[in-house]
């Protein structure tokens, strides 16, 4: 299976917009610890928890991460 860039992968979501595949982006963005990316992906599927998940992990310290 071949690797697309996680921007690439956005684009295609945002064009083929299916709950799935945002929580797909959003594990990815989150094993990168891109929480711009992620919170984006939470807000589209409107997943307050997973608003405030990210909003405790940009609180952390690295070595908690």
């Amino acid at each position: 299976m071949a690797s697309i860039s996680l921007k690439d992968a956005i684009a295609y979501v945002e064009e083929n917009s299916h709950p799935r595949l945002w929580k797909l982006i959003c594990e990815t963005a989150l094993e990168k610890l891109d929480f711009d990316v992620a919170t984006r992906a939470f807000v589209k599927l409107q997943d307050y928890f997973g608003l405030l998940m990210i909003q405790k992990l940009r609180n952390m310290d690295d070595k908690q991460k």
